[in-house]
């Protein structure tokens, strides 16, 4: 994958937030190391998911494997 075609960041995207969907037990950086982007970027990625309603449920979290998700209430 190109690193900035604009064109294919959308569907990055969208493989970020179901894998961290389906692997909820990886930290925001595994799952970063995965897609070649760091942890940072895939904060954005699910922090946008969950504004548009796609990464509802997604749980990664950054810092150590298996660590809890943060209460949003």
């Amino acid at each position: 994958m190109a690193k900035y075609d604009k064109l294919r960041k959308p569907d990055r995207d969208k493989a970020v937030i179901r894998y961290a969907k389906k692997h909820p037990n990886l930290s925001q950086e595994e799952v970063g190391r995965i897609f070649n982007v760091c942890q940072q970027r895939v904060s954005q990625i699910l922090n946008k998911g969950r504004r548009d309603g796609k990464a509802e449920g997604s749980h990664a979290t950054p810092g150590k494997k298996g660590a809890l998700p943060i209460s949003q209430s």
